[in-house]
């Protein structure tokens, strides 16, 4: 590193009376600089201190300030380039957040999920921000700070409480997920219902029964118990789907659905929940085809 604080004598600055000679100058460009057209720019040297004859010894005072200040300096860059280094990291590690907040929120588009506010004693207020996911294998769930919140917006609140998993149990769930039906080969056509869809229908019937109860009690809680239907029965078509041998468990839930089907379609004032309708149908059909091995 080059150095701004140099010790000289200069014999301009003696005085008999008071001035020893020897100063401490500062060039704020010590390294000569070329420029553009090939000529060559040097600092202007300013005289910053000149040391007193009541000095014990003059050229050693004048040494030491000048070593004091170039160290200051150095010092002062040295801070400089490890805040630009911290800067850096904090830059990667946000964008590792981020990137693991978009898989996770991609997860939770996959099963039902929902968002909360913890309050853990020690954090700071906008990494509060929690999504839980019900996966087969378990419940997970990961903190998210505020900046991400947006990637979340769309799930609803989590209407369950933590199950008291921790980080290790977390991704040994995760682990054990299993491929989908699908993604294994094991049928093109078959249809790996997904329980975030039906989380999501099930809130549509819950909105809609707000406004079918205008119409008639009766409708409204047909369509309340669709929806309470909807909350459970996914685990149960998922599990069918991925076990082609229980017969018995296809043929009930054919049944289930098509009594579902009818809840959704609101046959006693014809009101319709299309998305609702298409999945339920969806699932009927999944189930129809499917031929035991």
């Amino acid at each position: 590193m080059a150095e701004h604080w140099k010790a000289e004598e200069n014999h301009n600055f003696r005085d008999d009376g008071h001035m020893s000679g020897h100063i401490v100058t500062f060039n704020p460009t010590p390294e000569p600089i070329k420029n553009a057209d090939g000529s060559i720019r040097v600092g202007l040297i300013i005289p910053a201190f000149v040391i007193t004859s009541y000095v014990g010894d003059p050229a050693n005072a004048a040494q030491n300030i000048a070593a004091g200040l170039n160290l200051a300096d150095a010092k002062d860059e040295r801070i400089a380039e490890l805040e630009a280094q911290l800067a850096a990291m904090e830059a990667r590690k946000d964008g590792a957040y981020e990137e693991r907040n978009r898989v996770v929120a991609a997860l939770a588009k996959v099963f039902p999920s929902g968002i909360c506010r913890t309050d853990i004693p020690g954090w700071s207020d906008d990494w509060h921000g929690c999504v839980r996911i019900d996966l087969p294998t378990g419940q997970v769930s990961w903190h998210f700070h505020d900046t991400h919140a947006h990637l979340f917006a769309e799930l609803p609140a989590y209407a369950g409480e933590w199950d008291g998993h921790d980080t290790p149990e977390k991704y040994r769930r995760l682990a054990a997920l299993a491929i989908p039906a699908e993604a294994a080969g094991m049928g093109g056509d078959r249809v790996w219902l997904d329980r975030h869809v039906a989380h999501r229908h099930a809130v549509e019937l819950e909105q809609c029964s707000i406004f079918a109860a205008d119409v008639g009690d009766a409708i409204a809680k047909a369509m309340t118990d669709a929806a309470a239907d909807l909350r459970t029965a996914p685990a149960i078509f998922s599990a069918a789907c991925n076990d082609p041998r229980n017969e018995a468990d296809r043929l009930e839930l054919i049944e289930q659905a098509t009594r579902l089907l009818a809840k959704a379609k609101g046959q006693e004032s014809g009101l319709r929940t299309p998305a609702t309708v298409q999945f339920l149908t969806d699932v009927i059909a999944t189930l129809t085809r499917w031929e035991a091995p």
